[in-house]
């Protein structure tokens, strides 16, 4: 799934920059959430398939989210670290630049 800045579907355009979330890198971080903290369920229950709009409050959810996953290193176990850990910065800071914006974020699913 991409992830664009903006309130709805109508309003991304595919040519715009976005975020990357690998089918790979979902398994994981529901693997290490199951029953752990902190919960990633945010990040991974947006279905990867399906148009999904999300809101300022879960854009602000999910750069906290993100933090954490860096911050914590809990993607070093996974075969992809670095780019692990690259989709999740730029997951960041597209967070973060959506909240500057006072805008939510798209994921187009696959």
């Amino acid at each position: 799934m991409n992830i664009y800045l903006g309130d709805d579907v109508r309003s991304v355009d595919p040519a715009d920059r976005n975020v990357e979330l690998n089918d790979e890198l979902l398994v994981f971080l529901s693997k290490i959430s199951r029953g752990a903290e902190p919960d990633l369920s945010p990040i991974c229950n947006i279905d990867p398939y399906a148009d999904v709009s999300l809101n300022v409050s879960e854009v602000k959810e999910i750069a906290k989210l993100c933090e954490t996953v860096i911050r914590d290193r809990l993607l070093d176990d996974h075969e992809e670290a670095e780019e692990g850990y690259c989709i999740i910065s730029d997951l960041m800071e597209l967070a973060n630049e959506a909240i500057a914006m006072n805008c939510g974020l798209v994921s187009i699913g696959d």
